[in-house]
């Protein structure tokens, strides 16, 4: 830690830390491709119109990644919530309006599907996305990124900024790490990894984003968008009354699609799993077989002065003295008692003696950092963002927002009629209040709970190919297969949900209610399964303590 505080003083005295703001980090960012095709040399260094104080948020990256691809991911990591909150709130709003104009529920669907569509997929859609990319202008923190807060036109004041990096990492509230195939193969990742590891004091403050996550993520959103926008305006069928197991049948093959449907759509599904698992598991791969010695160095200069720090950072011998204060010292003999944190042996003369003593050497030193990294700090990002099977709630939400916007126009537009009390009698309903409540019950509870359901049960079907099966090929045809398979039987499941409902809502029956009652415990079972089990919390304090 004297290497730290070291630093500190000179980064103090000089004002070297001049972290930005997150609307100057992310300009900078996806502005470069632009610069880049212009033929504008330069790294967008901002450092002399910065202010200097300490950073919110530390930015760990590779250089080697492109940088608008950095720059989505901290829009991802900035705005994500912010986008999901404004499309809520606009589509409430949005429902609002139409119910303004329209004087009640059953009255907006006479506005016509389109004016309902736009209004409650286009408003919130728009919405998210404005957010989810310029959201970051209202967040008051301030970041340091090296490509900005570096000047690189002054050779020796980027050298003293350069030094002093640690200081800044050690002083950050947090460190986000921008993650691509590349990042742990590089010297100055690991050492910025390495200066968090012995400053950090809270679970939360290493904080990982991969660069694939957020273009999975607007992938998922904008097939939904599409898919959303072709279910405008479509129609139900109208109900065969006579019976029960009619009522059942005509709701159930209705809605349900031809298998070969499930199959042809599942193709961009299994592409989207297989590529999040394996750059899940490379991700992984690499921390756990991680090794200090491994990583790559630009300049090869840099290379012993980094290790040598490395060292210093976690050798033991150099930690502050361990002081004991006695409560029956008198008040007048505390003027004795130093806060002196300095190590009693300086780092030159331990280099000469550590041989006979019982100081772990340098190389035992890289190797608890490597272990550091391959257990607690590989433990931490599992904690994050999950193992390579598991997909969050929240994103599985996101994804399928769009979805459910439609599902919302279902039954605001009553199934695409104009006329209410005509859907209500197609589906044997003896008022239109108890056939919207009844089609908001099936479209707004019962579709996304299952509907979620199917992304995280397609990344375990798709993990079954990509464990057991080489070739890309057959791991798409058969990820394909699977994949087919599941949203085959998830919408099996909430067609038959549709049916059973249907049938307790018009022509009550226990037993169909047993059934209807037995089908949604089976999806609080996989969710609690499928988005609870994994997601492991693990204190900080108990992985340092197992690293060293």
């Amino acid at each position: 830690m004297l290497v730290l505080q070291q630093k500190a003083a000179l980064a103090n005295e000089k004002q070297l830390c001049r972290p930005a703001s997150a609307s100057i980090v992310v300009s900078n960012l996806c502005l470069q491709v632009l610069w880049d095709a212009l033929g504008i040399e330069g790294t967008g260094s901002q450092y002399e119109s910065l202010k200097p104080s300490k950073a919110d948020v530390f930015i760990s990256h590779s250089w080697s990644c492109s940088t608008w691809m950095k720059g989505l991911a901290v829009c991802h990591y900035l705005n994500l919530d912010m986008a999901i909150l404004s499309s809520h709130l606009t589509t409430m709003l949005g429902v609002l309006i139409l119910l303004f104009f329209s004087g009640s529920f059953s009255g907006v669907a006479q506005l016509g599907c389109g004016l309902v569509g736009g209004a409650l997929i286009g408003w919130p859609v728009t919405a998210f996305l404005i957010v989810y990319f310029f959201g970051h202008v209202a967040i008051r923190k301030k970041f340091w990124l090296d490509r900005v807060c570096v000047d690189q036109d002054e050779q020796d004041l980027k050298l003293q900024i350069l030094q002093a990096l640690p200081c800044f990492v050690a002083q950050s509230a947090q460190v986000l790490v921008l993650w691509d195939a590349t990042y742990f193969e590089r010297l100055w990742c690991n050492y910025e990894l390495a200066v968090h590891a012995k400053t950090c004091t809270s679970t939360d403050s290493t904080q990982l984003v991969p660069l694939w996550m957020p273009l999975w993520t607007l992938a998922w959103f904008i097939v939904s968008t599409l898919t959303a926008a072709l279910c405008i305006g479509t129609q139900s069928a109208q109900i065969a009354l006579e019976s029960r197991a009619s009522i059942f049948a005509s709701q159930f093959y209705s809605t349900v699609l031809p298998s070969y449907v499930y199959f042809v759509c599942a193709l961009p599904f299994a592409w989207f799993c297989i590529r999040k698992l394996d750059n899940h598991k490379l991700m992984m791969d690499q921390i756990a077989h991680f090794d200090l010695r491994n990583a790559k160095c630009k300049e090869e200069a840099d290379r012993k002065l980094i290790e040598e720090q490395v060292v210093q950072l976690f050798d033991e011998a150099l930690d502050a003295p361990l002081e004991v204060c006695f409560c029956d010292i008198p008040p007048s003999k505390t003027e004795h008692c130093t806060n002196d944190k300095r190590p009693l042996v300086s780092p030159e003369d331990l280099r000469d003696f550590r041989h006979i003593t019982s100081y772990p050497t340098p190389d035992q030193i890289v190797d608890q950092f490597n272990s550091y990294v391959r257990g607690p700090l590989c433990d931490i990002i599992e904690a994050s963002v999950g193992n390579e099977q598991h997909v969050s709630a929240k994103l599985c939400w996101v994804g399928m927002f769009p979805v459910f916007l439609s599902a919302l126009v279902t039954v605001l537009s009553c199934d695409g009629r104009s006329d209410c009390q005509t859907s209500a009698d197609y589906a044997g309903f003896r008022s239109v209040s108890q056939y919207m409540a009844t089609n908001a019950m099936m479209n707004l509870v019962f579709m996304p709970l299952v509907t979620m359901l199917g992304l995280p049960l397609m990344l375990r079907a798709n993990s079954l190919t990509t464990g057991y099966i080489e070739s890309s090929w057959l791991q798409m045809l058969a990820g394909s297969v699977l994949s087919g398979l599941v949203l085959k039987a998830t919408n099996v499941l909430m067609y038959s949900q549709r049916g059973m409902m249907l049938v307790v809502a018009t022509r009550f029956s226990a037993w169909w209610l047993v059934g209807l009652t037995a089908s949604v415990l089976l999806e609080l079972v996989l969710w609690w399964l499928l988005f609870r089990r994994n997601q492991p919390h693990l204190p900080l304090a108990r992985l340092l303590s197992q690293a060293y």
